[in-house]
């Protein structure tokens, strides 16, 4: 058989991936090198290397417009029948009441234990989409939260609708987790935040129209109805997500590199995503990233507890609005159901400045470079919790009986205006952040509700408090960086974060305090030492073209000569592989 040669200059050079330093101006400046996780050696020959060309219709970033639009509406729809199922549920608490002969705070324990499930489950699910893929993982979890709605609809007992729930919540969790990382997949960094503003119209109104269709339903049909109108809405959406393509990355490559083994019966075919190790420390490894994430990672952790009580006040809502509009002023339950408008204008009104956002952001633009950092993000985060503390004052002071109904309603409108802002641009900073592990470092802020070699510390958990905290309350990390100063001591690209050098005789200070964390670097590096395991260091790309055969050579030299080294040093005692 011919093996497929690739000219030099028939296809772009590898996609280059930044590492950010500091620049004099105190803005984050990219190191451009070449993204290479895993390369050509005897093993892998460099003309059986499975990468992205250059018109590559697979490729996720390459989709047309109407079809990425397709994808980003049915993953906001799925979100949407999730958040839909959270609070319309709410509506029938009185039949529930009636009907098992249980207070208020007995029958409120379905919404409970649904956002417990919910919480536990993207923590499950969010890794898993990262072996198998988003697709897979979507519709197994979709089709389970389907059929979890039938018992709680012919339930017999107060105890099936609890339990019931918390099942559907856990396997419902992948469409909130797992979503927002595919909308992340398909768009470039330009065009992330609109892409994620049409996308939470789902999950930010998903709530919202839960009280207002569920106040009819259980007015005209019953309690039980407001099980079946999920189930029904729910197998829409499910046939299209059926209908929707694979957006990992990794996951379509490794299907192809198999499908040419396959049709060639040649083994060579490789990716640099292939998986060397057993499915067990593969799987313990994932499962392990949210967990580990949520502990070391100074963003996540922020993001964890201020997401948690944001998402807290606006179910605190759910139960606060029928009290003050059914209870203290006679409304029925369809009726009530209606004040929740206010919230839902305020949501699509965030949505509609997106295009004011956006210059807003761009205004962090860096002269240099002229990347946006993800921190400026969190500017339109700040004016969206300033508005979240409005709306909710404006609600207390005015729900009494005494002050007209429409003053109250208004309230919910700056309060939706900030809880969209927050929902969407944290969720948008984090994905930047994170490239492609987004979904496990989203799935840690949904459950409480690239790329650069170093810092290994926090990784591994041994980085000390002072290591932490200046990495996290400054804009930059290391200020005014000599590059002189840095050193490169860690083998391959990190998995989780655009990360700066590690420093030598350099300071940290704590001015400007906005700085994402020097995210945890060596990545599944320091899981190989973790876990003894033996997985490539994958990283987040846009476009990523094969190497050209004038490279193959060279990378293929460097390759065996760093084996050898490592080989060398390794057997070497009380010396560590690497470093003198």
């Amino acid at each position: 058989m011919i093996t497929p040669q690739h000219p030099k200059g028939s296809l772009s050079e590898p996609e280059l991936t930044p590492s950010f330093t500091a620049g004099a101006e105190g803005y984050t400046i990219p190191n451009l090198e070449p993204a290479i996780s895993r390369l050509p050696s005897i093993h892998n020959p460099p003309d059986f290397q499975v990468y992205w060309e250059s018109q590559d219709a697979e490729n996720p970033r390459l989709w047309p417009l109407w079809y990425k639009s397709l994808t980003v509406m049915t993953m906001s729809l799925g979100a949407t029948v999730v958040s839909l199922s959270s609070t319309l549920y709410t509506s029938g608490i009185p039949g529930l009441q009636e009907e098992f002969h249980v207070s208020n705070i007995v029958a409120l324990l379905g919404v409970t234990t649904y956002l417990l499930g919910m919480a536990a489950g993207g923590i499950l699910f969010a890794p898993l989409s990262e072996i198998m893929g988003r697709r897979p993982v979507y519709i197994i979890s979709m089709t389970i939260f389907l059929l979890l709605l039938l018992p709680s609809a012919l339930a017999q007992t107060i105890e099936t609708v609890i339990v019931s729930r918390f099942f559907g919540g856990f396997f419902g969790s992948a469409l909130m987790s797992n979503s927002p990382a595919s909308v992340n997949d398909i768009v470039s960094d330009n065009h992330r935040a609109l892409a994620f503003g049409f996308w939470s119209i789902g999950p930010t109104n998903g709530p919202v129209y839960g009280p207002i269709i569920g106040g009819f339903v259980f007015q005209y049909l019953g309690w039980r109805w407001t099980n079946w109108v999920v189930l029904i809405f729910g197998g829409v959406v499910l046939v299209l997500i059926i209908c929707v393509k694979e957006t990992y990355a990794p996951v379509i490559l490794r299907k192809r590199a198999a499908r040419r083994r396959k049709e060639t019966q040649n083994p060579k075919w490789w990716t640099r995503y292939d998986d060397s190790q057993d499915l067990i420390p593969l799987l313990r490894i994932n499962l392990s990233r949210p967990f580990l994430m949520l502990l070391t990672e100074p963003i996540c952790i922020f993001w964890d507890v201020y997401v948690a009580i944001v998402y807290g006040v606006l179910y605190l809502c759910f139960v606060a609005y029928p009290i003050a509009f059914q209870d203290e002023r006679g409304w029925s339950p369809q009726i009530g159901g209606l004040s929740f408008v206010g919230i839902g204008i305020g949501v699509l009104i965030a949505i509609a400045c997106e295009p004011i956002f956006r210059k807003v952001i761009n205004l962090h633009r860096n002269p240099k470079s002229g990347a946006v950092p993800p921190e400026a993000m969190v500017s339109i985060v700040g004016f969206g919790a300033t508005l979240l503390a409005v709306g909710q004052l404006w609600f207390s002071w005015t729900c009494t009986p005494g002050v007209h109904w429409i003053v109250p309603i208004l309230a919910g409108v700056p309060f939706g205006i900030g809880n969209a802002c927050v929902f969407i641009y944290a969720s948008n900073y984090i994905a930047r952040s994170y490239g492609m592990y987004a979904a496990s470092a989203l799935a840690v802020t949904r459950s409480h509700k690239v790329n650069d070699p170093d810092h290994s510390a926090v990784a591994d958990g041994t980085a000390g408090p002072h290591d932490s905290f200046s990495r996290f309350f400054t804009k930059t990390g290391p200020v005014n960086a000599d590059p002189n100063k840095t050193k490169k001591d860690g083998g391959g690209r990190g998995n989780w974060g655009r990360s700066g050098d590690e420093m030598q005789d350099s300071g940290y200070t704590f001015a400007n305090a906005r700085r994402r964390s020097n995210s945890i670097a060596q990545g599944l590096a320091d899981f190989k030492t973790k876990f003894e395991t033996g997985e490539p260091e994958p990283f987040f790309e846009e476009q990523l073209h094969g190497p050209s055969a004038g490279d193959a050579d060279e990378e293929m030299a460097t390759a065996d000569a760093d084996d050898s080294t490592n080989t060398a040093t390794a057997e070497e005692p009380g010396r560590v592989a690497g470093k003198p």
